[in-house]
């Protein structure tokens, strides 16, 4: 996860998960008391003229550094501060909101539904909805740069 430490500054930082057993099986994560990992979303737009991608993770986020693309990342798919998203975009912005699997996509579905702009699509880059396949994937997948651009 991240936080916010000034104003042009983010710090990653850490946050406990606790998984528990329901019906003897290990399913529901939960927060430990005092962490958070959904307060505030993580953007780093340097061009107007290009879309803000929203993606989800710390991998995500690190590989859309890395690929040098307008984005907003969120910690997990609970992500719920669509006021703080919408403090980093526009109107008149286009907005792509990466999906990896059915989880994610009902999450990106809802953060869609929530955004300032109307200028906004769901996209996946998997082929099936059995497969997860998130950025940091796909870019692993690709044997360039180019080729993950295009």
């Amino acid at each position: 996860g991240w936080y916010k430490n000034s104003v042009l500054d983010f710090e990653m930082v850490t946050y406990k998960r606790r998984r528990f057993k329901i019906n003897g099986k290990l399913e529901k994560w939960v927060n430990c008391k005092g962490t958070s990992p959904n307060q505030i979303s993580f953007s780093r737009i340097h061009d107007e003229a290009k879309p803000i991608i929203i993606l989800e993770g710390m991998r995500d986020a690190l590989a859309g550094i890395l690929l040098g693309l307008n984005f907003i990342a969120i910690a997990t798919t609970s992500f719920r501060n669509f006021e703080d998203m919408n403090q980093s975009i526009k109107p008149t912005d286009e907005v792509i909101l990466l999906c990896e699997d059915q989880q994610g996509y009902k999450a990106m579905k809802q953060i869609k539904d929530n955004l300032i702009t109307k200028n906004a699509k769901l996209v996946s880059l998997s082929t099936s909805k059995d497969v997860k396949i998130d950025l940091s994937d796909y870019v692993m997948s690709c044997k360039s740069r180019i080729e993950v651009i295009l």
